[in-house]
């Protein structure tokens, strides 16, 4: 059973187990941050205090929403061959025209 679904970079929680788990998250940081923030000074205190104790929790968060979303299965079709396509090469000409076709989009 998925507990979160990719949506671009971010993981969308689909089942009880994901909403707890992000809901204990946001519960971990807004108590550190009044920890935190209760005995510090500035705004750049505040910030350095967080920051030893959101950025492991929130890797966590991403680590169990990569591990139970949809990425294993895609990464197990990969490894059995399922979706397996041969890695084209490019030589020197094909990416500059690949950075050209991708940019030109951009300033038209």
């Amino acid at each position: 059973m998925r507990w979160f679904r990719p949506a671009g970079l971010l993981f969308v929680p689909t089942s009880l187990a994901g909403w707890l788990l992000c809901a204990g998250a946001l519960a971990f940081c807004i108590n550190t941050f009044w920890a935190i923030d209760r005995h510090s000074h500035s705004a750049s205190d505040t910030l350095y205090g967080i920051f030893p104790f959101w950025i492991p929790a929130l890797l966590v968060l991403a680590w169990i929403a990569d591990r139970t979303g949809d990425a294993p299965r895609r990464r197990q079709r990969l490894a059995s061959g399922g979706d397996a396509q041969p890695t084209p090469t490019l030589d020197a000409r094909s990416w500059t025209e690949l950075r050209i076709a991708t940019l030109q989009p951009l300033f038209r």
